[in-house]
């Protein structure tokens, strides 16, 4: 069993990872689902500053209508996600790098949003984990899968 199969099993707590797998996005998909999770997939080639990373967000974990696009609405609805009931959801962010280069400020507050989620989450026994790949050096110290 690999590691992403020991998150999806309980055997690691939620967090936010390195995803090192370079398997494609939908494969990964397939696997989170398979396990009965859901599975949000943004692709941060598209992500490059605050509005284009809470648009991806707002399509990606079909946030609803009233969905406000901002950081505080943002939080509310990553914490609510009753639309899409699981028992368990994970957020596979591709290509992280390129929000975090081109708006560090924003990135900054997106990040410890998506890492505040996960605890958020724990508290109502349900894992929330987001999953990152290519993050090149603005993100160090994430324990990896």
């Amino acid at each position: 069993m690999d590691e992403l199969d020991k998150l999806l099993a309980g055997e690691l707590p939620p967090a936010v990872y390195r995803l090192m797998s370079r398997a494609a996005v939908e494969t990964v998909a397939e696997r989170v689902e398979a396990n009965g999770w859901r599975c949000f997939a943004l692709n941060g080639d598209t992500i490059d500053n605050k509005s284009s990373f809470l648009a991806a967000c707002a399509s990606a974990l079909h946030f609803p209508d009233y969905f406000g696009r901002n950081w505080d609405a943002f939080e509310e609805c990553l914490n609510d996600l009753s639309w899409v009931t699981a028992k368990g959801y994970v957020v596979l962010y591709d290509n992280a790098e390129n929000f975090a280069r081109n708006a560090p400020e924003e990135w900054d507050v997106a990040f410890d949003i998506l890492g505040d989620a996960v605890g958020n989450w724990q508290k109502n026994g349900i894992p929330f984990v987001v999953l990152m790949r290519k993050t090149g050096n603005f993100v160090r110290g994430l324990p990896q899968v």
